[in-house]
Parts: C-alpha cells; structure tokens; sequence
C-alpha cells in the first residue's frame, strides 16, 4: 500500500500537484477508521465489479506515462 500511494504521490508531484499532510498516513487512518464498515469497494469485489480503485490506477498509469516515469506497481487498466 505504501509503494501504490508512492507512486501515485509521484506522478501527483510530477503534475504540479501539492498534496498536504502525509498521503500514506492519510491512507492508513482511513483504513483504520473504516475497518469495521463493509465499503461500497468491498460490495464491488464480492459482485466482481469494477471498483474506483481501477479507474484511479488507470488515470495514475495513463499520467505517468504521459509524464515518462515508471509506475510499475499500478495495474494498466487490469480487472482488480
């Protein structure tokens, strides 16, 4: 997760994009807060549909390599 949210933060910074705070942490809290919910992601997965995730590592991915860089932990418009 801390690599995927890397990566992501790169391409973002790449773009001129200033995020505040600390992204990883940011994902973690989230995370934790959440756990007890069953996410709208989560029904996506069990009903093996296309979740946000895919479309946000499709956009990540088409930036960067419109930008040149690697993003080799991303999935290229992949099924997740």
């Amino acid at each position: 997760m801390e690599a995927l949210v890397s990566e992501a933060e790169e391409v973002a910074r790449q773009q001129g994009i200033h995020i505040e705070g600390n992204p990883i942490e940011r994902v973690k809290g989230v995370a934790e807060a959440t756990r007890e919910n069953r996410s709208s992601m989560g029904q996506d997965i069990d009903f093996r549909r296309e979740t946000e995730i895919d479309a946000y590592q499709r956009a990540v991915v088409r930036e960067a390599k419109r930008l040149g860089l690697s993003c080799s932990l991303q999935r290229s418009g992949e099924r997740i």
